[in-house]
């Protein structure tokens, strides 16, 4: 089920995935403005994630942390194998 993980992870999963993301993934901040406001108040959320062709991997991620793995096409099919991103936002994360 998208957007909600196992909740059962052990050290070697936890320190696995945080080689995976420090090598090929990201933390980020966003900022945004939810469109049902009247007034402009911006919004911040955590996002992490990660892309890779291989998605088993990402389907690991999504398993144990939850959140969106998707299909990523090329620009240039002729250059570029089809990639896959997974990412979580912070107020997705079940607490365990």
């Amino acid at each position: 089920m998208p957007g909600r993980g196992s909740g059962r992870k052990t050290n070697l999963d936890l320190a696995y995935a945080a080689g995976f993301i420090d090598a090929d993934g990201f933390i980020a901040i966003n900022r945004y403005c939810p469109r049902k406001k009247s007034i402009r108040e911006w919004e911040y959320n955590l996002r992490i994630g990660a892309v890779n062709t291989h998605k088993d991997i990402l389907n690991w991620f999504q398993l144990k942390f939850g959140g969106f793995v998707y299909l990523r096409k090329p620009t240039n099919p002729l250059k570029h194998k089809p990639s896959y991103a997974w990412y979580v936002i912070l107020n997705m994360l079940k607490k365990s």
